[in-house]
């Protein structure tokens, strides 16, 4: 609503969604003008509050950082390594900066690019739910997945890292008659790696349908 020049820090895809964009900030041609116009916009915006302590210099101060520039840089790793985690966008996505395998940060979130198709778009299948799941989805998750924990445990990080694949819900035990699964807040199955979850272990359990929790349900803090 305020126009492009105060627009928030977004990492998008190239124009063939193989790969990511750098973002604005760090592109030398219209980094200093988007840049200083968010801060005089913070600056008038902030002038009748609380002070903010320093805490948004501090963060204009790392998107600066050549640190912060490097990290965004995938062209710097090999080629060999960026296939282990697959040339589909979340693969790619999933060590892109600021990467939490370079052990640089504490908390990083990776979500799946929106890619379509029409009948289900994203993970949202409420039509051809099982080959969506078979043939688009599923590869690229599991192969991206187990790359980024396999290349934690390389590094040493896996012992105090956790590692957790989810979503927002989970999907009916009933199938539409579209050949999809519709939006199921009884029940949902989430994954997680390491830092000190053993490997192979489940917790909790569905009733035979999937549908709603028998046993370790887990609901949202109240």
């Amino acid at each position: 609503m305020l126009g492009p020049a105060f627009a928030p820090l977004r990492v998008e895809a190239n124009a063939d969604r193989t790969d990511f964009q750098s973002p604005d900030i760090f592109r030398r041609r219209t980094s200093p003008r988007p840049q200083a116009s968010r801060q005089r916009l913070l600056g008038r915006l902030e002038a009748a509050g609380e002070p903010d302590d320093g805490w948004y210099q501090k963060a204009f101060d790392v998107m600066r950082s050549e640190p912060v520039r490097r990290a965004f840089d995938l062209g710097r790793e090999s080629p060999s390594w960026r296939e282990k985690y697959g040339s589909h966008l979340f693969g790619q996505g999933l060590p892109a900066g600021p990467p939490a395998r370079r052990g640089r940060v504490r908390l990083t979130c990776v979500y799946w690019h929106y890619e379509g198709p029409d009948d289900s778009p994203v993970w949202d299948t409420h039509q051809n739910n099982f080959q969506h799941l078979r043939k688009r989805l599923m590869p690229p998750t599991d192969q991206a997945f187990a790359a980024l924990l396999d290349d934690l445990a390389d590094r040493g990080l896996l012992s105090d890292t956790v590692v957790a694949c989810m979503g927002e819900f989970g999907r009916t035990p009933k199938v539409n008659g579209h050949g999809g699964r519709d939006h199921w807040g009884g029940g949902a199955v989430d994954r997680a790696g390491r830092a000190g979850v053993r490997a192979g272990s489940v917790y909790g359990a569905t009733d035979r349908d999937g549908g709603a929790p028998v046993d370790g349900a887990v609901r949202p803090a109240t």
